[in-house]
This record gives C-alpha cells, sequence and structure tokens, in this order.
C-alpha cells in the first residue's frame, strides 16, 4: 500500500478532488497547512522589522494500491499544475502496515 501526499495551493484543492475522484478513488484525507520558505519565500514588514510570511498550504493524503500510485500522482500533479503558477509538491510514501483503530485487524484498502 502507498500513500500520496500532495502539499497545494487551496486554489487548486476542488480541482484536485474533482480529478481524483473520476479516477476512481472515494477516499481522501484534506489538512490546511502553512508553508515557511526561509531562503525564497514571500517577506512581510511589521513596524519596520522584515519577517518571512507563512504561506497557506493544502495537504492531500490519498491511500492506495501499488499498481494504482504512479498513475494517480499523474492525476493530481496534472490538476495541480494547471490551475495555479504556485509551486507545490506530490510525494509516494510506501507503507509497511496500516490498521483500523475498532478492530486492530491490517488494513487492506480498496481504492476503487
Amino acid at each position: 500500500m502507498m500513500r500520496i501526499e500532495a502539499i497545494i495551493p487551496p486554489s487548486a484543492l476542488e480541482d484536485v478532488a474533482s480529478a481524483v475522484d473520476a479516477a476512481g478513488v472515494r477516499r481522501m484525507f484534506v489538512s490546511e497547512i502553512s508553508e515557511r520558505n526561509f531562503a525564497t519565500g514571500p517577506i512581510g514588514v511589521y513596524r519596520g522589522a522584515r519577517y518571512r510570511v507563512a504561506v497557506p498550504r493544502v495537504k492531500v493524503e490519498i491511500l492506495v494500491t501499488l499498481e494504482r500510485c504512479e498513475e494517480l500522482m499523474a492525476v493530481i500533479f496534472h490538476a495541480a499544475r494547471f490551475t495555479s503558477g504556485d509551486d507545490g509538491s506530490v510525494i509516494a510514501h510506501e507503507l509497511s502496515e496500516a490498521f483500523l483503530i475498532k478492530t486492530g485487524t491490517p488494513l487492506e484498502y480498496s481504492d476503487k
């Protein structure tokens, strides 16, 4: 099982969600996060002091089978890329174990 993690601009969320739904995935996890780039991030000024501003982002996480991972990464990349010129990232992590909390049984995740 794989976990795909996409960090995208908030404006891209609806397009990514629609594309993932069209690809047959019925569940994804969404979190509001913020990004701070200390090297090139936007600069704010408060009472004459300059500081780096945290940029709002959305993190989308999807659990998929190994066979569908590359396909769904491409779907997310395409949907987010043409929504906004803003930077983002798509990362895949292999999951060695996942369990259901209620029963303690191993998670057999079906993305269909």
